[in-house]
């Protein structure tokens, strides 16, 4: 969502504001009592916000008004691929190594790794290294920021790392 203001009216309160959300319509403001007033819009795709008219506390009512505001909705940044880079087999003692890839990249874009759903500190490139230390399946998750301070969703990724072989020697 996104805050509009309105932070100046003439003539007598309370005012009624008609704006008109292109695409979508017009909307009604009503009671409008002091300055600034704010309201909230939650668009789903970029949109132009026009007033259309004001009527303040007298009955007056202007219909020509010339002020718009450009609401612009940024598509959420996608990682599209998530792949285990790992060498294979992989068993404890070895590096797990993961790499995602997004529609994003440049200025401003950071990743967020987590590891069974907990934040790994310090972790914000495209690729992550671990060292395999316990045998298991681990969940891995990465999220991608744009420059816009928008965040993907979370992709996870499955990792089983495979316990090293062991020989019980004796003898008889």
């Amino acid at each position: 969502s996104s805050n509009l203001v309105i932070n100046s009216l003439t003539g007598a309160p309370s005012w009624t504001v008609v704006y008109n959300a292109a695409p979508g319509g017009n909307q009604t403001l009503s009671g409008i009592g002091s300055l600034p007033f704010g309201f909230s819009v939650s668009p789903t795709g970029t949109t132009t916000y026009s007033i259309v008219s004001i009527a303040d506390g007298n009955g007056c009512v202007n219909n020509a008004i010339s002020s718009s505001v450009v609401v612009t909705v940024n598509p959420l940044p996608v990682i599209t691929s998530l792949t285990n880079t790992s060498v294979l087999p992989l068993c404890v003692g070895g590096t797990i190594n993961l790499e995602a890839t997004a529609t994003v990249s440049g200025p401003g874009t950071v990743y967020r790794w987590l590891e069974n759903g907990v934040l790994i500190a310090g972790a914000t490139a495209n690729t992550l290294t671990r060292p395999a230390t316990t045998a298991g399946t681990i969940t891995y998750g990465v999220q991608v920021r744009d420059g816009n301070n928008c965040w993907s969703t979370v992709s996870t990724i499955d990792v089983t790392v495979s316990p090293l072989p062991v020989a019980n020697l004796v003898s008889t």
